[in-house]
């Protein structure tokens, strides 16, 4: 166990994926009711650090752009450089990686948390290892929880609920509020909004022609507004559902993730595959139905939030592969869009 005066100066290191980010919100929290946010200083990517942006649990950030500014060794060693200066004395390291590790190591944080992974152990001063199931595997278990479990190891911390939580900002509520305007948005309609693509490869995307005909039924029996929300590298794959859509979609949000949060927050109902956007939802409490393919629900999915993760049992699913193997993605082909547009008319609100 660490035990540390909680006037002690803490550097947490984000997860690199943005869900995860999301669900690393009540690590954070819980931190910040021990030791004082003043002190508490987060390291990570661009995106993970925007999309937690106007939070009070912690107090300054730094930015690691590791494909931008900060590439290669040379921005590592200057992130180094910068972490040193804060003269913390303990780093919280939530991403697996060796090199995260080492980032603190170098920095001369004294004391380093983590989980006992990628041969990292020697970089550490504290941590555990992941549990384990009957057959000697990784037991999955909700990421929130699994973030929540290595602080365990910090004497005195308060227990927390792994609900995210996030928070709302001037400049993003700014950005949300010039697009309404632009787009003629309906704040008396409901809205709607689907989230086609994932970042973390194909093989977690649904049929676009599907979203459509699901969202076009929920237009007419809802009488939903409907927009399509999408990030880098996903523009084909939502042009694809916009194309099918009888229903005319907003214009795009073409957004920061600060004004995506007050995008978001308003949301009557979200549809979306096993990506970040999806934590949003579950962050702001919006209804949503999440469908999922090659994934395993466990790792994301919280009995505390409002909506329901809709699958398909297919043998070779839960596989966790980016990309398919057989000629059938059948965990994605065989979920149909009367089934997705039942559940979602379950879930929606009331």
């Amino acid at each position: 166990m660490l035990s540390l005066p909680r006037d002690s100066k803490i550097v947490v290191r984000l997860p690199n994926a943005l869900g995860d980010a999301i669900m690393a919100s009540a690590s954070l929290r819980r931190l910040a009711k021990y030791f004082d946010p003043k002190n508490i200083t987060l390291v990570g990517l661009p995106a993970t650090l925007q999309v937690l942006s106007g939070s009070t649990d912690f107090a300054s950030t730094i930015t690691y752009d590791r494909k931008g500014k900060d590439k290669g060794i040379k921005g590592f060693l200057g992130v180094v450089g910068k972490v040193r200066e804060l003269r913390a004395d303990l780093a919280v390291i939530f991403p697996n990686s060796w090199s995260t590790a080492l980032m603190f190591a170098m920095a001369r944080v004294p004391h380093r948390l983590g989980y006992f992974k990628e041969g990292r152990r020697l970089l550490l001063t504290a941590g555990r290892a992941r549990d384990k199931d009957a057959s000697g595997g990784f037991a999955p278990k909700y990421t929130g929880r699994y973030f929540l479990e290595l602080l365990d190891l910090i004497e005195g911390l308060p227990d927390e609920d792994p609900h995210p939580s996030l928070a709302i900002d001037e400049r993003g509520e700014e950005e949300f509020q010039l697009w309404a305007e632009a787009s003629n948005f309906d704040r008396q309609r409901p809205l709607l909004i689907l989230v086609p693509g994932a970042a973390f490869g194909p093989s977690k995307i649904w049929i676009p022609e599907r979203y459509a005909e699901v969202a076009d039924r929920l237009a007419e029996e809802r009488n939903t507004q409907v927009l399509v929300s999408y990030g880098p590298g996903e523009e084909s794959i939502a042009e694809s559902v916009k194309a099918t859509l009888r229903t005319t979609p907003l214009p795009d949000a073409k957004l920061t993730l600060r004004g995506l949060k007050s995008l978001y927050q308003r949301a009557t109902f979200v549809l979306c595959n096993d990506t970040g956007p999806r934590h949003l939802a579950v962050a702001f409490n919006i209804p949503n139905v999440t469908i999922m393919g090659p994934n395993n629900p466990a790792y994301t999915h919280l009995e505390s939030e409002r909506g329901e993760v809709v699958r398909e049992d297919v043998e070779c699913s839960p596989c966790q592969l980016k990309v398919c193997p057989l000629k059938e993605q059948v965990c994605m082909t065989q979920l149909s869009a009367q089934r997705v547009f039942e559940r979602s008319i379950a879930n929606w609100p009331q």
